[in-house]
């Protein structure tokens, strides 16, 4: 807290109703977007949206300045959760998002984020689209939504379908990569041969992940950046230290 006798603090007491900030450099660079990805900080599912530049971001997001659906397709995809997972830390139960750790050292499938991949455009727009006509039709939010998704129990015809479009989505970004080799396992596990399934995918998505983040953190050693990319990430249960080294930070 701000001592009410610092400078700060008496400008802060007379002129209460201002922000205290107004993160200039966020605003500058989402302006011209029209929107922006954002997602909470903190919470027990992993959703990404897209949402209109002309507000005030509350502080607990993350604020990405992507306006295209590709951008959403892979950040949305089993491909970066995995990483996330392995890399943030969490509240209680519930993951607690940073871009300094789950963001900046995520390998896309090209160098420049921004890159527009057609086919992830498409699959990315059709995902998003399907779950906000089901979000408005059934008058839920986001939570509810993956609540219903990730639930075993629940054969709702429009879920069902939101499954499939996440697993083609979890397609089409391994394809983006040129993992074609790498099977897509069921979106909400049933038995435990899915779940399997689904923790053998979400490893082999993390060994290789790892390589084209060296790759790139080369490249910026190369350009004189080697100051900025080294960060060293955890120990994955079952394999050595690894390195997640190279950052986006320096795109924007």
């Amino acid at each position: 807290l701000l001592r009410e006798d610092s400078s700060a603090g008496r400008y802060r007491k007379r002129y209460w109703w201002p922000y205290a900030g107004t993160a200039s450099e966020l605003f500058n660079a989402v302006r011209s977007l029209g929107r922006c990805l954002v997602t909470a900080q903190v919470s027990n599912h992993l959703v990404f949206s897209l949402q209109p530049t002309d507000r005030v971001f509350n502080k607990t997001l993350c604020v990405f300045p992507f306006r295209e659906f590709g951008a959403f397709a892979v950040m949305q995809s089993r491909v970066h959760s995995p990483w996330v997972g392995l890399l943030s830390s969490s509240m209680k139960t519930d993951l607690r998002y940073t871009a300094s750790d789950c963001f900046d050292n995520f390998p896309f499938p090209k160098p420049d984020p921004r890159t527009v991949i057609p086919e992830l455009e498409f699959v990315g727009e059709k995902l998003y689209d399907a779950r906000a006509k089901y979000m408005v039709d059934t008058d839920q939010g986001l939570t509810k939504t993956f609540n219903a998704i990730k639930n075993p129990s629940c054969e709702d015809a429009r879920i069902l379908e939101l499954r499939k479009l996440h697993e083609e989505m979890d397609r089409a970004v391994l394809d983006a990569y040129g993992w074609k080799d790498i099977a897509v396992p069921p979106y909400c596990p049933m038995s435990d041969a899915d779940r399997e399934a689904v923790q053998a995918f979400e490893d082999e998505v993390i060994d290789r992940l790892y390589v084209p983040n060296a790759e790139r953190a080369r490249e910026e050693e190369l350009f004189g950046k080697a100051a900025n990319a080294a960060k060293a990430a955890p120990t994955k249960k079952g394999k050595g230290k690894k390195k997640a080294s190279a950052r986006q930070e320096d795109l924007f």
